[in-house]
C-alpha cells in the first residue's frame, strides 16, 4: 500500500476512497474560509482516516488532543519545516507528532512536486504523504490542478491556540 522514501517519508497511494476525495473538494468549494489553517478537536470523516492511517506509521499519533488542517488550492507554501511559527517567533521550538499532505485532486499537472532536500515527489490524485515535521519540505511551481490537504496532529495544543 505505501512505499517509504528515505527512512522518514512515506508516500501512500490510494489513502481513501475516490468518494472521499471528491467531499473534500466539495468542503473547500462551500468553505473557502477552511483554507487557512485552524485548530480542530472533531474530524470530518476523511481527516479521521488520513490521521488513522498515520497512526500506522507514526503511532505517536494514537496521542493526538488535535490537529491543525487547511488547503492549498492555488497557494505554494515554500521552504520550511511543520512547526508553530508563533512559538518560534517566541523563541519556543514546538512541532507536530507528524505532517499529512493528501491530494483530492491532480489534474493536469506540469510541476508541482513535493519536494526535500533529498526526495522530488510527485503529486498524484489520492496519494498521502506523511513525514516527520522536522524534514525541510517545499513544492515546485505548477501549471494544471494541484489541490492539497495538510494535516498536522499534535500531541498537545500548540502555542499559538493556547494564546488566542
Amino acid at each position: 500500500m505505501g512505499r517509504c522514501v528515505g527512512l522518514r517519508i512515506l508516500v501512500i497511494d490510494n489513502a481513501l476512497t475516490l468518494e472521499q476525495a471528491n467531499d473534500i473538494i466539495g468542503y473547500y468549494d462551500q468553505n473557502p474560509n477552511k483554507l487557512i489553517g485552524d485548530w480542530y478537536t472533531e474530524t470530518l470523516s476523511w481527516q479521521f482516516d488520513l490521521l488513522n492511517l498515520a497512526e500506522q506509521y507514526f503511532p505517536d499519533a494514537k496521542k493526538r488532543v488535535g490537529f491543525e488542517s487547511w488547503g492549498h488550492i492555488t497557494t505554494r507554501p515554500y521552504w520550511h519545516v511543520d512547526q508553530d511559527e508563533l512559538a518560534e517567533q517566541n523563541g519556543i521550538i514546538e512541532q507536530p507528532i507528524c505532517s499529512i499532505v493528501y491530494y483530492p485532486l491532480v489534474r493536469l499537472l506540469q510541476g508541482g512536486q513535493f519536494i526535500t532536500e533529498t526526495e522530488v515527489i510527485e503529486p498524484k490524485t489520492n496519494r498521502a504523504i506523511m513525514f516527520a515535521p522536522d524534514i525541510p519540505h517545499s513544492v515546485n511551481p505548477w501549471q494544471g490542478d494541484r489541490v492539497s490537504i495538510a494535516i498536522n496532529p499534535w500531541s498537545f495544543v500548540p502555542y499559538t491556540y493556547r494564546h488566542k
